[in-house]
């Protein structure tokens, strides 16, 4: 439950962060319970004022990151892997492609059940593709799909990022307590 101010807080902070506007879409789209009320179309307002701005731009180093998140579960999908396997890499896979794609042309992203409906509406054909591709490796095992569907997916921006890629542990994260060994990455 939330009031207004937590819904505000949602909309303009967690949903618009994230890219995945789960809460906004639900108020824009609900239907007041028990019966519309100053409150309720002001939060209504306020979530499809969110929804027609638009989700934030990738930055550079948010569209690194995940092209390389991307391009590791590809590495995964490489080698021959058991079903059970494949089940796992191709459901985080499923999501994290499929927010990538929307986000990388500015769009809002979406949860695991409604990628396909976010995907349709950005490109019918295209969503048809991906969701057929997916469906490959959990009946018969094969990735090959999934696999040429996420590197025509990359390849206009750079394909999967690993070379230079760094990612460092926020410094109010590291250990200062004196003899804590550092580990050498490399």
């Amino acid at each position: 439950m939330h009031d207004a101010e937590t819904a505000e807080y949602v909309f303009s902070g967690v949903d618009r962060r994230s890219g995945i506007p789960a809460l906004s879409l639900m108020v824009a789209d609900g239907i007041e319970a028990p019966a519309p009320d100053e409150v309720s179309r002001g939060l209504k307002r306020g979530a499809t004022a969110m929804l027609d701005a638009g989700p934030p731009g990738l930055d550079p180093e948010l569209d690194a990151r995940l092209r390389y998140e991307i391009g590791d579960m590809l590495d995964d999908l490489r080698d021959p892997r058991p079903c059970r396997e494949l089940l796992g890499i191709g459901g985080v896979s499923f999501a994290s492609l499929a927010n990538y794609v929307l986000r990388s042309r500015g769009r809002w992203s979406a949860p695991g059940k409604a990628i396909a409906a976010a995907l349709g509406r950005l490109d019918p054909l295209m969503a048809e593709t991906y969701v057929r591709a997916f469906e490959l490796p959990f009946r018969a095992g094969d990735a090959g799909e999934v696999l040429q569907l996420a590197e025509n997916i990359l390849a206009p921006r750079g394909g999967p990022h690993f070379d230079g890629w760094r990612s460092a542990a926020p410094s109010t994260r590291r250990s200062s307590r004196p003899g804590r060994r550092k580990i050498d990455p490399g």
